[in-house]
């Protein structure tokens, strides 16, 4: 019942506010700067810090696919059998550092993307 209500929730707010469309695409302006969607803003950052060439592939693969492998052996390498947050202190500050450093990086490409 509350994800039928989230879903009537999201699908009310979409019609209500709507979505922001920008005008249409013009092949031959030269100034647009196309902005990445808000779930991929700290990746755009990562790229934005890697501006080498050849460091590109640490920003784009090996970076995300690191903290992705991670992510997915959390559960094997966790094996405690309490599930208190503030008892488990080596899986939660890693996992506050992990978030902290998205939300970073979120801030720093907002910042770079719409100047403030």
């Amino acid at each position: 019942m509350v994800s039928f209500g989230l879903v009537l929730l999201i699908f009310i707010m979409a019609i209500v506010i709507g979505a922001p469309i920008e005008r249409a695409a013009n092949p031959a302006a030269l100034n647009y700067v196309p902005t990445p969607e808000w779930f991929f803003l700290p990746l755009d950052q990562l790229l934005v810090q890697f501006p080498q060439a050849w460091m590109i592939p640490v920003g784009v693969f090996i970076l995300p696919g690191i903290g992705t492998t991670l992510l997915i052996l959390v559960p094997f390498l966790d094996r405690t059998p309490g599930r208190q947050p503030w008892r488990r202190p080596e899986v939660m500050v890693p996992a506050l550092f992990v978030v902290l450093f998205l939300v970073f990086e979120a801030l720093l490409a907002v910042n770079r993307l719409f100047n403030l």
